[in-house]
């Protein structure tokens, strides 16, 4: 049974660079948000997810972040020939984000990508792990049965909704970063 969650490898060289340029921003980083649960608002839990976050945009002038969107644009249009889906997407305005996860940290909680009219035109998740992780760390999928295993480059495609109940397991010995967003219908 198909799963609609694909894999992808980019260029290592290019998850140093996003990274370098998580830790040479200072002006941006911030402690990550969820919705808060029962609430439909933006909210900090850390007991729910425990990042910190620096966000950026498609319109970025810093060549790492215009190559990691172009690698990201050739990713999705792979994906919608290999679905045959004709969708017309472009990454969210709302932001891409570098996440840092301590050790222990996470998105240890389940939940979807699209859950209320805010966030309505996601049309896909990308998330690209940015180190490898050997213990712990992965990125387990609910209704798939499935965990993937933080691995520098690896990228994964997937829809936002229900089907794709998702969260993060926390590593007790080893800190994680990733980046994540979205595309949107326009």
């Amino acid at each position: 049974m198909e799963c609609f969650i694909r894999h992808y490898k980019i260029d290592p060289k290019l998850c140093d660079h996003l990274i370098k340029y998580y830790k040479n921003n200072s002006e941006y980083k911030n402690p990550g948000e969820q919705y808060l649960a029962g609430t439909g608002e933006l909210g900090i839990d850390k007991s729910a997810k425990d990042s910190i976050d620096v966000s950026f945009y498609n319109n970025s002038t810093n060549k790492y972040i215009k190559a990691y969107f172009d690698v990201l644009s050739e990713i999705v249009q792979e994906y919608d020939k290999y679905y045959d889906l004709k969708f017309n997407m472009r990454t969210s305005d709302r932001g891409t984000n570098i996440q840092f996860y301590p050790r222990n940290g996470g998105f240890k909680t389940w939940h979807t990508e699209r859950t209320s009219l805010r966030n309505s035109k996601r049309a896909l998740v990308f998330m690209t792990y940015l180190n490898d992780i050997n213990d712990g760390g992965e990125t387990e999928f609910f209704h798939q049965k499935l965990k993937v295993k933080a691995q520098k480059g690896l990228t994964l495609l997937w829809p936002p909704d229900f089907t794709h109940l998702h969260r993060g397991i926390p590593s007790p010995t080893e800190e994680k970063m990733i980046v994540t967003g979205w595309f949107e219908f326009f």
